[in-house]
């Protein structure tokens, strides 16, 4: 009887070790993933005026032309303000931004012209 409640307690512990070791994989390959379509993003290394990176894990995208407002100095994004001074170029005609707790850390315009 107790050889076989110590297999149990074997295949319970080696059970939680794979579904451990399972968990562990999965967040590291969630930390690897690209962005996406904001990969190039990441990839150009780019940087805010204050030096810091432009891309996180999960916090550039895409920002309709309908969310961009064109004001004297800059734009207005979703009610933040970014200056002409602060805006990064976007060769794809789309805008981009990369988001930090309250405000645009970067923000990608369309070149003009």
């Amino acid at each position: 009887m107790r050889r076989r409640s110590s297999s149990v307690a074997r295949a319970y512990h080696l059970t939680r070790l794979a579904a451990l070791s399972a968990a562990i994989l999965l967040a590291a390959a969630r930390t690897a993933m690209p962005h996406g379509d904001a990969q190039w993003i990441q990839n150009g290394n780019f940087r805010a005026q204050s030096g810091e990176h432009c891309c996180g894990i999960t916090d550039c995208g895409a920002i309709p032309a309908q969310d961009v407002q064109n004001v004297k100095d800059g734009y207005i994004v979703r009610g933040f303000h970014v200056k002409f001074s602060d805006t990064l170029p976007s060769t794809d005609g789309q805008y981009w931004g990369c988001t930090k707790p309250g405000g645009i850390r970067c923000f990608f315009a369309p070149l003009l012209g």
